[in-house]
């Protein structure tokens, strides 16, 4: 089967969407959705060679949060027979998130008819009766109208987060697995109401663009592995009950000490949140600090279970949203729970409307002495743990930031961004630091200057990056292969060097060496190009030139003038 989305897709040019769909892939799994997005809408007319295809398309799309493509690719799915009950269903669920579940039904019975299997069919049927009576449940008497709109009101106080876009949760009901599609759109009163009634799931990135955020919140989960024993060992669940509920009462007396108010949630699926609020933005440091301190009162956890921190970072760059947080109060696409509200006692709270409007949002003097402290708790302890001079490693001293490593570094755009993405997100992908290590690692200092980068990043290994530039042959890396390499950066980092004369019959930052360095490349470089090799052995001829110079000006003053000439003056003329 041959379907061709002109109509549908932009229309610029032919394109192969197996190709394309590895792409895209490849981006999501790196964390870059930005790129898979750009790559995504960029890529014009796509001819999709079977229902399958067209489905992946579709799915992709949806997830990056493009639905209205996703919802035109399901479409051209439904003429391949054997894509078309998946493709239904797909859109029987678009159409359950946009609130229309008698839609929903109806396509489900399509589906049913055209051969879905039972247990998909069972799964979209449970979902849309849920999605139904929750929205009964949601919708109160007249009495309570008021309070109900003044609550909504009330969590989007509580919620603000990155400006202008949120996150939908979504739920592949063939793979049974879910995940988010950010949503470029305000964060309403009117969206609010729906997450509140379970038609949609709503995530939020709470970190802002100058860095701050308004709520934090700590994750705790019980362990992938574990959940299959969640679901069959009651005995278990017990246990886990009684865990998190544990975990609540120590959570709650560290916040009493601390004078601050925390919200307790049952997140619907594996675990339970405690979130944090501020009355005014505080710097996402200090936030992290803070719930690092509340996580650290838990003690030691034990290993079926863990425990994350929202935001993760401390700031952003502008090709990035952060981690987003599902709300509480919605209902989890996967599991089909709602999420409820517990009580300092860890358990579930029938009146949240009353719960949320009674909740204080932190802030005053206490807050600002608490973050000051734990601030100057970090600054001591960076302090404790510089090593001393005889903690050194036995290596030679090294310039990390500067030196001819450091000048590149500064020089070229492309590692000038590498190495302040590893300062400012302690994060860098495999590919990044090879591009650092293809350049660096061919100057004087490089190594050093290596360690300083990538030493930043959580994930840091001295031993592994001695591993790889032991390993490091070849001559640096040039220009049009960082490029290459580093292609999702095109037109956000500015690449247009002037670069200095040098050598290299390629453009390399290592052009940027200073010239004081440039005969000294052949200690770091392990193979020089071969069509200089001649240039440098004139550079080296000139520096034994000047050695023999030397040598020879020093025997005319110590020694008697019948002295017999130099070895070194008898040395043989390297030849070119």
């Amino acid at each position: 089967m041959t379907n061709h989305a002109a109509e549908t897709l932009p229309a610029r040019g032919k394109t192969d969407s197996s190709f394309v769909l590895k792409l895209i892939r490849r981006c999501i799994r790196d964390d870059r959705e930005d790129e898979a997005r750009r790559i995504l809408l960029g890529a014009g007319a796509v001819t999709f060679a079977t229902g399958a295809e067209a489905l992946a398309w579709a799915e992709l799309a949806e997830m990056l949060g493009e639905r209205e493509l996703g919802r035109a690719s399901y479409a051209l799915a439904l003429g391949d027979a054997a894509a078309a009950p998946a493709a239904l269903c797909a859109l029987a669920g678009m159409e359950l998130d946009a609130g229309a579940p008698d839609t929903a039904r109806r396509l489900l019975e399509q589906a049913r008819r055209q051969g879905m299997a039972p247990p998909q069919a069972d799964r979209l049927e449970r979902e849309i009766a849920l999605a139904v009576s929750q929205a009964s449940e949601f919708t109160p008497d007249l009495r309570a109208e008021q309070v109900r709109g003044k609550a909504v009101e009330k969590f989007l106080r509580l919620f603000r987060g990155r400006q202008g876009v949120y996150a939908r949760q979504w739920y592949d009901r063939a793979k049974d697995i879910s995940g988010y599609a950010p949503i470029y759109e305000p964060f309403t009163a009117a969206v609010a109401e729906r997450h509140l009634a379970g038609a949609l799931t709503v995530g939020l990135y709470p970190l802002t663009v100058q860095g701050t955020v308004f709520f934090a919140a700590l994750d705790i989960d019980i362990a992938k592995a574990c959940l299959p024993r969640l679901k069959t060992d009651a005995r278990y669940r017990e246990h886990t009950a009684g865990l998190f509920k544990g975990l609540i009462s120590q959570l709650n007396q560290w916040r009493l000490r601390k004078g601050l108010s925390v919200l307790f949630e049952n997140s619907g699926y594996k675990g339970i949140h405690a979130w944090f609020f501020f009355e005014h933005s505080v710097a996402a440091a200090d936030a992290i600090a803070l719930l690092e301190d509340a996580a650290h009162a838990m003690g030691a956890l034990p290993p079926d279970l863990h425990c994350e921190i929202f935001p993760r970072q401390h700031s952003l760059n502008n090709k990035t949203l952060g981690n987003l947080i599902k709300l509480p109060l919605g209902v989890h696409r996967r599991s089909g729970k709602k999420s409820r509200l517990l009580d300092e006692k860890g358990l579930p709270v029938s009146d949240w409307h009353s719960l949320l409007l009674a909740l204080r949002s932190n802030d005053g003097p206490g807050l600002a002495a608490l973050l000051d402290e734990l601030r100057a708790r970090r600054l001591a302890g960076r302090v404790k743990r510089l090593p001393s001079p005889q903690m050194q490693p036995a290596a030679p001293p090294v310039a990390h930031t500067a030196g001819p490593a450091a000048a590149i570094t500064k020089a070229c755009a492309m590692l000038g961004y590498l190495a302040e993405k590893a300062d400012r997100e302690r994060r860098l992908t495999f590919t990044e630091r090879r591009v650092l290590l293809g350049v660096l690692g061919h100057v004087p200092g490089g190594a050093g200057r290596l360690h300083h980068i990538i030493g930043q990043c959580s994930d840091y290994s001295r031993q592994i990056t001695e591993h790889y530039i032991a390993k490091l042959k070849g001559t640096p890396l040039g220009c049009a292969k960082i490029r290459r390499m580093l292609f999702y950066l095109d037109g956000s980092i500015p690449c247009c060097c002037a670069l200095p004369p040098s050598p290299w019959e390629y453009d390399t930052p290592v052009a940027f060496l200073p010239a004081a360095h440039d005969t000294t490349i052949g200690a770091a470089v392990s193979e020089a190009p071969a069509g200089h090799l001649t240039t440098a052995i004139r550079a080296l001829e000139q520096q034994l030139a000047e050695l023999k110079a030397t040598v020879a000006a020093a025997s005319v003053s110590a020694a008697p003038s019948n002295t017999a000439p130099c070895a070194l003056e008898s040395a043989p003329t390297l030849q070119g």
